[in-house]
């Protein structure tokens, strides 16, 4: 009887270690559920169905990289959405204007592996997300000083329905 118990601890232990680094190891996005679900809970939305593009996804295995969504949708359910949601603006503020452009003392932070912007697009008509893990006052001298960012930041182009979403974590 004892024999049997401890065989068991022993498979239920292999089995919880082995479960343990495959989450640990594999790219655990794909344990979340699909993407526009993981997109919604970053940016503090109930996503609608929309059509759902990775764009970039230079992620490693630590998680660290460039991870770069498009979304398009056929009506204006988001758009709704982000209109009552306070974590959205209808005009980028200066940190994000940084982020996404620079400035005089600063490159821009979310760009592609070759040092272009990410968001070199200028929207006419948007409204824009921001959320730095490691900078909660969202205070420009702060990026000048981080040795590394974990942000996301959504623009949603209200003309063309279509929401530009972007992790970047170094």
């Amino acid at each position: 009887m004892k024999t049997r118990i401890l065989i068991f601890l022993i498979i239920v232990f292999v089995i919880g270690t082995g479960v343990f680094w495959v989450y640990k190891l594999c790219d655990t996005r794909l344990l979340i559920g699909d993407d526009i679900n993981r997109i919604g809970q970053n940016i503090n939305i109930d996503m609608p169905k929309g059509e759902v593009k990775k764009v970039v996804d230079s992620v490693g295995w630590r998680g660290e990289g460039i991870l770069l969504y498009t979304v398009s949708f056929s009506d204006d359910s988001f758009l709704k959405d982000i209109k009552v949601n306070s974590d959205w603006v209808s005009k980028p503020t200066k940190y994000m204007e940084v982020l996404m452009n620079g400035n005089e003392t600063m490159e821009p932070i979310l760009v592609y592996e070759d040092g272009s912007s990410i968001f070199e697009k200028k929207f006419k008509n948007a409204y824009y997300f921001v959320k730095d893990k490691n900078n909660n006052k969202k205070e420009i001298g702060e990026l000048e000083k981080a040795y590394s960012y974990d942000i996301i930041m959504a623009v949603y182009d209200v003309d063309n329905r279509k929401l530009y979403y972007c992790e970047c974590d170094t």
